[in-house]
């Protein structure tokens, strides 16, 4: 998957223009001066996404009080960047309970996936916790710099009209599959413990 993405980066293929300017961005913003020097530029929400975090500290400016809220010149903060804004609020105390609470969320999911028996209900209770998995990953890879920006709402959390149904969605439809177990009658129905 990386060296796909790498080749369709460098040989512009299926890539459309945007795109490649905010890999540029973010190729050039790996490096402390460049990411400073374009902060009036292309590298204006990564900037202000990582100093947003940065004043966090260890316990955080207070709810209410981050700069990304206050200076409101944090570029999509209800949505894009909200990781961002927690982290500015609550420090990296904060940001890490919250990481820490979608981790116990996909290990939940996880856990109820493999004591399902239906293959495809697994499978379905599975799929919802690898989507809240990389949602949350890269929305937090972005917002740290890890990433170029995507635009990729964190689950629950963000604004997001359509975002926050699917992700509602997604998780009432594993929660329900994985509380209505029937037993099945493939194979492995009839396995001993």
């Amino acid at each position: 998957m990386i060296g796909g993405g790498t080749l369709a980066y460098q040989h512009e293929i299926g890539v459309r223009d945007y795109q490649l300017e905010r890999v540029d961005t973010w190729l050039e913003s790996l490096d402390a001066e460049s990411l400073i020097d374009g902060r009036q530029g292309p590298a204006f929400h990564a900037y202000h996404a990582r100093m947003s975090i940065g004043q966090g500290g260890w316990r955080g400016q207070g709810l209410g009080r981050g700069i990304g809220n206050e200076a409101g010149i944090l570029p999509e903060r209800e949505s894009d960047s909200v990781f961002a804004v927690v982290a500015g609020e609550t420090g990296l105390v904060g940001a890490t309970a919250l990481l820490l609470l979608y981790g116990l969320l996909v290990v939940l999911l996880m856990a109820g996936a493999g004591e399902i028996r239906d293959r495809f209900t697994r499978l379905v209770v599975g799929g919802v916790a690898i989507y809240f998995a990389a949602h949350v990953g890269v929305h937090a890879a972005v917002n740290l710099g890890l990433l170029p920006m995507t635009g990729l709402t964190l689950p629950l959390v963000s604004t997001g009209g359509s975002s926050l149904l699917v992700s509602l969605a997604a998780l009432g439809l594993a929660v329900g599959l994985s509380a209505n177990q029937e037993p099945s009658l493939d194979a492995d129905a009839f396995a001993r413990d």
